[in-house]
């Protein structure tokens, strides 16, 4: 026995009949929301750099002061440079063994009759 309603009424069916929801939008937004709070924590991050080496230069201090907070502020950004080009590096080296092995698997699996 079937109803009628129940079977043109898509409100009336049950949970299992309906397929996957799909919603091409979510990962835009994601990508959209992801970008907006980078750019805030960037944003944030810059404003507290820049009210440390206030802090750490004084607003009326010397010249030695503030050149010293100069020199310690390129320190950590020049050691955060050389670490993450060490780390892209490691990456790299590591997608071009992986490359390789796939390349001689191929060669391998091509040369078989």
């Amino acid at each position: 026995m079937s109803y009628e309603n129940v079977d043109k009424d898509p409100d009336l069916r049950k949970r299992s009949d309906l397929g996957p929801i799909s919603r091409p939008w979510v990962p835009l937004v994601l990508v959209i929301g992801g970008a907006f709070i980078a750019v805030a924590l960037v944003v944030l991050a810059g404003w507290a750099g820049i009210e440390w080496f206030g802090w750490t230069a004084g607003n009326n201090a010397n010249s030695d002061k503030a050149a010293a907070a100069g020199a310690w502020a390129s320190a950590v950004g020049a050691t955060a440079l050389a670490l993450a080009s060490v780390w892209i590096a490691m990456q790299a080296n590591k997608h071009a063994r992986e490359a390789e092995q796939r390349a001689s698997e191929e060669a391998a699996l091509t040369a078989q009759p």
